[in-house]
């Protein structure tokens, strides 16, 4: 199988046309000459993971959004994931606001940022056209109040503040029957609040189904996520710093463990090892 080059960025800086002979012929970009980007309309990409689910092939993605509205995706070729003119769902919450905020009056604009002015998310994914698409879920979307009353604390200089988001660092398909209910989990390891989130997909692969659910919170700040072969260990890599943009009362500044690796080994539900010697 031929694996194409993804780049999830906003655009490339075109690099002289001798170097661009490792692009496939088929990118999406690539009309009048060779071009790396895959898709765009990503803010601050963090992880990827391919998985057949059901016979059909799927590249998930999660990133980072600015306040609010982390999102996973399901990367399709040539399409606008709408950053920074719509963040998370166009549901509307951004509307009047931007993709960042700052509290020097010498930046451009209503909130002193170079992003563009959000008027209206909706108008803004129908102006992308067929090409736009919304996000398999997003971690979470605040209120265009809570976001109204953030912004302004923000631009007025008030930096210390909380928002809920999650900050997930990477993504893993959980594809094996070893963990009981588990088959067809995204896989989200946090930045913010040190938990792994699990996400059950459809029989399609293609939709969330149920909520989110948490496991192993902790004092850590987890960066990435690996799994065993046979599906009963998952390995979790922490930073070695508690550092973050977000400060929040979850997001703690001493962690538990600093630049390691942790195991988890599922070993049996309750009382199934009661006839079974532990592996």
């Amino acid at each position: 199988m031929r694996v194409k080059y993804c780049v999830l960025i906003r655009s490339l800086t075109r690099m002289p046309a001798s170097t661009n002979k490792w692009i496939p012929n088929d990118n999406p970009f690539n009309a009048t000459t060779q071009n790396a980007v895959w898709t765009y309309g990503h803010r601050n990409p963090q992880g990827l993971a391919y998985a057949v689910i059901n016979g059909t092939g799927y590249l998930y993605e999660s990133e980072h959004g600015p306040f609010s509205d982390d999102e996973v995706n399901i990367i399709e070729k040539g399409k606008n994931y709408g950053h920074p003119l719509v963040i998370g769902y166009a549901d509307g919450n951004y509307d009047g606001l931007a993709a960042g905020v700052s509290n020097h009056p010498d930046g451009p604009g209503k909130w002193h940022t170079a992003y563009p002015l959000i008027v209206n998310e909706k108008d803004n994914a129908k102006t992308i056209g067929a090409d736009y698409r919304d996000p398999l879920i997003t971690l979470y979307p605040n209120s265009k109040g809570f976001l109204n009353d953030l912004f302004s604390k923000l631009s007025a200089g008030q930096g210390d503040q909380q928002w809920p988001s999650e900050a997930p660092s990477s993504i893993a398909v959980y594809t094996s029957t070893a963990i009981p209910g588990w088959k067809n989990s995204l896989l989200l390891p946090t930045l913010k609040g040190g938990k792994l989130i699990r996400l059950k997909l459809n029989a399609a692969g293609d939709k969330i189904e149920g909520d989110t659910i948490c496991y192993f919170k902790g004092r850590e700040r987890y960066r990435d996520i690996a799994l065993s072969p046979d599906g009963r260990k998952i390995y979790l890599a922490v930073d070695s710093s508690a550092v973050s943009s977000g400060p929040s009362k979850a997001n703690p500044k001493q962690v538990s463990y600093r630049g390691c690796i942790i195991e988890y080994h599922y070993v049996g539900q309750a009382g199934e090892m009661d006839n079974k010697k532990r592996p």
